[in-house]
């Protein structure tokens, strides 16, 4: 009898379930199998089956999916190593994998917050470049970024931050900020999925355009192309695709490249 789509997905995830993940040689093994099978659909599974190892980070996991072609290793070789750690076909995963913590919800209205602190936030480059994390980052170029005070769980009371405006791309409204504070934590308030940070011309879809996750690698990329280029921040990995496909709907330049290490 041959399999559905949905029994292969289900043998494949019972069978991950019976290897220990935190091994890197088997752990890209196990990738190269899923996406062997079911090409770029596979990445959940093997990304829930990764954070189930204590080493577990998922931007290096989204980074070795995108560098993993399809066929070096196949579906087999998956099957193979689990039956030698027990497996056997038509098992059920002994228990379920872990799903990744979402997010606490927040206890206030993050989008009201904005439009507090932004507006009173001081818009002078030589204040922002004065701040312990620019001068860290060599930043000397705010792009647009302030500096004032914001509170919150991860940056703590009243701290000294950098303010991140994060816009929406067709009305450049700002829907949320991300506060930058002195150790260089950070803290988003507003909904962050599809808008960004912005610096450089928007206009000219010719030349080069770049995605990056955060303000300092915008405009240190912005300096480096002397202002010829066109940046977005998405402050944070997890939003760079939703991002991304924002900026083709809305501007479609010639190419676009997603960096998710600028340094």
């Amino acid at each position: 009898m041959i399999n559905t789509a949905r029994d292969d997905v289900a043998d494949i995830r019972s069978a991950l379930s019976c290897i220990p993940a935190t091994d890197r040689e088997t752990w890209v093994q196990m990738g190269m199998a899923v996406k062997s099978k079911l090409g770029d659909t596979g990445f959940g599974i093997w990304d829930e089956w990764s954070s189930t190892a204590h080493n577990y980070s998922e931007k290096a996991a989204r980074s070795v999916w995108r560098s993993i072609k399809a066929g070096s290793i196949g579906i087999g070789t998956l099957f193979y190593i689990a039956k030698q750690h027990g497996w056997r076909s038509g098992m059920q995963a002994p228990h379920p994998m872990p799903t990744k913590k979402p997010p606490a919800p927040q206890k206030f209205d993050t989008s009201k917050y904005v439009r507090k602190i932004w507006p009173i936030a001081n818009l002078s480059d030589a204040i922002v470049a004065a701040h312990p994390y620019s001068r860290n980052q060599d930043v000397t170029w705010a792009g647009g970024a302030r500096r004032g005070g914001a509170s919150g769980r991860v940056i703590g009371q009243n701290a000294d931050c950098i303010i991140v405006p994060i816009r929406d791309l067709r009305t450049w409204e700002v829907m949320a900020v991300q506060a930058i504070n002195t150790d260089g934590a950070k803290q988003t308030f507003g909904p962050l999925k599809g808008h960004g940070f912005v610096c450089g011309n928007t206009l000219d879809g010719s030349i080069p355009w770049f995605i990056v996750e955060g303000w300092a690698d915008a405009v240190s990329t912005f300096q480096t192309f002397n202002g010829n280029v066109c940046v977005f921040a998405s402050c944070g990995l997890s939003v760079m695709d939703a991002l991304a496909e924002r900026v083709i709907e809305i501007y479609a330049p010639d190419d676009l490249k997603l960096v998710e290490d600028a340094k």
